[in-house]
This record gives C-alpha cells, sequence and structure tokens, in this order.
C-alpha cells in the first residue's frame, strides 16, 4: 500500500499549478456534470465537433469503491484534492492484463488528428465530444511500463514519450497535454483546459445563375436559348451523365476552367462554360453595379479517422448545399431584387434557389500521405497546383471522384494552390460531400470579407 501512496503524492505535486488556476471554479464544477453540463462555459458543447467513437466509454463510473479508506484519506488531507475529484478512481487490485483504459490527449497542433503509440501498436485517436482539442483512444494497460507517444495522422510531428504507470494507478481515463515547452503533462483527471475545436471553415465564393421555367432543351424561348446568356447553361439537361474531358488540363490566366479545346459533342448546352465562375454585373443603383457573386463559407470537421470531412447533401439535415437560398436582394437594405434568384421546388418537394456556381480557392503545404475525395453532383472539377485532378462534368447524380497525392509530383514542404469548382445545374438536387486530410487554408485572393 505504501506504493499507492507514493503515488498519490507524486500526482498530486504535479498537479499544483493546475490548482491554483481553477480554485475560484472548483465550487461551480462540483455542483455540475464536467461532461454534460451545457452552462460550464469551459465545456460548452459544439455541434461543429466530430463525434467520437461511441463505443469509448471510460469504466470509472462503475468503480464505486476507489481506493482503500487509508489512501482515500492520505489523498483527502491534501489542499489538492479538488483536482481530483473530477474522476472516481478504480480499485487497482481489480485490475488485470486485459483492463482497457482511456487515454485522452490534447496536442499542440491543429491541423490533424492523433495518433497513438505504445510500444510500437499504433491507433488512431477519436476526437471527445465537449472537450474542444482533445482526441481519446482505448489502450490495454500493461503489467507495468506504460510508455505513450503520439504523433499525427498526416505529418512529420511527434511527441516525446511519456511514462503514464503513476497516473494509470488512479484513473482509468487519463488525461495528457503538450505543453508549450513541447513537454507531455499527465493528469488523472480532466485538467480544465480546452483546445481549438477541430472545425475549419472555407469562404467559397458563390455565383447566382437563373435556372428559369421555361422548358429544357436549347429551342427559341428554351432555358437552353444562347440569348439567356450564361444561365442558358443551367437547367437545360442538354449535358447528361458524367462527362469527362469538358474543361482543360491547367486552369486559365483568369484562376477559372477553360472550356477544352476537344470538347465532347454528346455534351450540348455549355456555351458559357468559361463564365460559370466569373461574376456577372446584373443591377445598377445610384452608379454602384452590383453582382450575382456572393461569399459564403464549408465548415468542415475532423471524422474518426482524422480526415476533415464536409458535406451538404441528401442525406444531411438542409437536405442538400443550398447555400443561395438566401440570396433574395443584392443589398443589405434589400431594395435591389436579384434577377436571377429561383424558388424552385426540388424532387424532396422543397423550395431552393437553384441554378448556380460555387469556387473554392485554398492553398496547402504537401506532406506525404495526403488524400482527397468527393462525391456529389453536378459539375465538378478540382486542381491542384492548377492543374486538373478529379473530373466529374455533366449534369448527373452523385458521382464519386478522388485523388492521392503522392501520385502528382509534389514537393514537400512546398505550399500549392488548391481549388473546387462546383456547379449546379438542374432541380432534383444539390449534393456536396468532400473528405480529405490536406489542411486547407483559405486563400484571401479574389474572396469578399
Amino acid at each position: 500500500m505504501k506504493w499507492l501512496v507514493i503515488s498519490c503524492i507524486f500526482l498530486l505535486s504535479a498537479c499544483t499549478d493546475y490548482v491554483a488556476q481553477i480554485e475560484d471554479k472548483i465550487e461551480e464544477q462540483e455542483r455540475t456534470s464536467f461532461v454534460e453540463s451545457s452552462d460550464n462555459s469551459r465545456l460548452k458543447s459544439s455541434s461543429s465537433v466530430a463525434k467520437s467513437n461511441s463505443s469509448v466509454k471510460s469504466d470509472s463510473s462503475d468503480n464505486e469503491n476507489a481506493y482503500s479508506s487509508s489512501v482515500k484519506e492520505e489523498i483527502s488531507s491534501s489542499s489538492k484534492i479538488k483536482a481530483l475529484e473530477c474522476a472516481e478512481f478504480p480499485s487497482v487490485q481489480d485490475r488485470n492484463d486485459s483492463t482497457q483504459i482511456i487515454i485522452r490527449f490534447m496536442p499542440s497542433w491543429t491541423n490533424t488528428s492523433a495518433i497513438m503509440s505504445i510500444d510500437g501498436n499504433e491507433s488512431v485517436m477519436t476526437a471527445v465530444k465537449n472537450f474542444c482539442g482533445w482526441f481519446e483512444a482505448k489502450a490495454k494497460l500493461p503489467t507495468v511500463g506504460l510508455k505513450v507517444y503520439f504523433k499525427q495522422t498526416v505529418g512529420s510531428k511527434n511527441t516525446a514519450k511519456i511514462s503514464l504507470d503513476s497516473v494509470a494507478a488512479l484513473s482509468d481515463t487519463l488525461w495528457v497535454v503538450e505543453n508549450s515547452n513541447d513537454e507531455l503533462d499527465a493528469y488523472a483527471c480532466y485538467p480544465g483546459v480546452l483546445g481549438n475545436c477541430p472545425v475549419k471553415t472555407l469562404s467559397v465564393m458563390m455565383f447566382d445563375w437563373l435556372h428559369g421555367k421555361k422548358g429544357d432543351g436549347d429551342g427559341e424561348g428554351k432555358n437552353g436559348d444562347p440569348v439567356n446568356g450564361v444561365s442558358a447553361d443551367f437547367g437545360s439537361g442538354g449535358c447528361s451523365g458524367h462527362i469527362k474531358g469538358m474543361v482543360e488540363h491547367r486552369l486559365g490566366d483568369n484562376g477559372v476552367p477553360v472550356p477544352a479545346a476537344n470538347f465532347p459533342t454528346n455534351c450540348k448546352i455549355t456555351t458559357h462554360l468559361d463564365k460559370w465562375f466569373l461574376p456577372e454585373v446584373v443591377a445598377e443603383k445610384d452608379g454602384e453595379q452590383y453582382t450575382n457573386a456572393t461569399c459564403r463559407s464549408i465548415e468542415l470537421v475532423l471524422d474518426t479517422s482524422g480526415f476533415w470531412f464536409g458535406q451538404k447533401d441528401d442525406t444531411s439535415p438542409e437536405g442538400g448545399l443550398f447555400l443561395l437560398d438566401d440570396f433574395e436582394y443584392l443589398d443589405a437594405e434589400k431594395t435591389i431584387a436579384n434577377p436571377y434568384f429561383d424558388n424552385l421546388t426540388s424532387n424532396q418537394n422543397k423550395k431552393h434557389n437553384f441554378g448556380f456556381t460555387m469556387k473554392i480557392q485554398t492553398r496547402f503545404e504537401y506532406v506525404p500521405g495526403q488524400y482527397f475525395e468527393f462525391l456529389g453532383d453536378d459539375d465538378v472539377w478540382v486542381f491542384i497546383n492548377n492543374c486538373l485532378v478529379v473530373d466529374i462534368g455533366g449534369q448527373h447524380a452523385k458521382v464519386s471522384g478522388a485523388v492521392d497525392l503522392d501520385t502528382l509530383g509534389l514537393s514537400p514542404g512546398e505550399t500549392y494552390p488548391f481549388h473546387i469548382f462546383y456547379a449546379e445545374r438542374h432541380t432534383s438536387q444539390s449534393n456536396f460531400m468532400m473528405r480529405t486530410s490536406i489542411d486547407l487554408k483559405s486563400d484571401d485572393d479574389g474572396f469578399c470579407h
């Protein structure tokens, strides 16, 4: 029993700095559940946080008999007990080689999730719900020598190795923080700190075009009648199915796709493709011009595999990617009507503003192992380093595309431009899903603020 007391005293000493910082907050913490309380600002839940694996749960609540009374008295005699009361301690004598513990880690980096390594065995850690910046994984408790280190899922960042034997003697859920000195601090309870939620917001430029109600086809007066301008390419159904080869391999000098010299003959009513992702002046008032372009954003979260994930499709609450349903007016005062705004019924019997394009213009640092995939409709073109890498042209239902960046001849550590061009040209659905290990950063060039 003496070694248990020594372990406890060691841990209590390590918590000294933490206690000084949270002493004023302890009474509130003891009144509320530190996991579920929506009133505790430190533990504020974010619906954007990737859901943690439902099978990863702490077993500490099932251990009412924590340590012997003598050890409890030793702990309780210290003023630092408040730093430890946030977790119940399992009985060490009940453990065996098959005992599972949970290790939670808050890294210094924010661009990827983490991998936990114990004796060469690696586990991808998942985001902890309600605890921004924390990741967790289960581990089998070894008989002796619980030594752990962490690294990025994609990237070269590794932490130092830390022994968790003393902390593991006190709790089934261990908390490890990488501090500003790149050292690891371990706690047997939640140390009262949060990081950044694993959420990434990308600025996107939207361009509204008129789907129209004149019917499909390119006959006189129809949606596809060329006299309707760029909007003639939207809602006309003249380029059906997944069609590759609609755009050139490289972006044009103006930063948007260029129609291919050998344009597919079975893809019609795309006369103005080179204008789809450029603003068009659609109204003037008091000498000021107003365009069909507006700025929006798309949110990505880290999924359980450590990939950045964004989804707005027929399976998501919004029912699809409909970022322009509120774009009825061109000015903040709502005095200038948007002539391209329409309110058409989808196949889900809901009203939306169809007929639009979207440009995502970002940059990233290439790290070996990066990957990108997309699933959606309609036309989608992805360019990396201004070269076409995903080609999903045409009007179609959901189509997937992907690229392994290790096949592109990029140089590690170099920064490259990354573009996604998306077009929604028909009224059935608007599906957008992307998943990537690339740490994308919005490019300020060309975006409104």
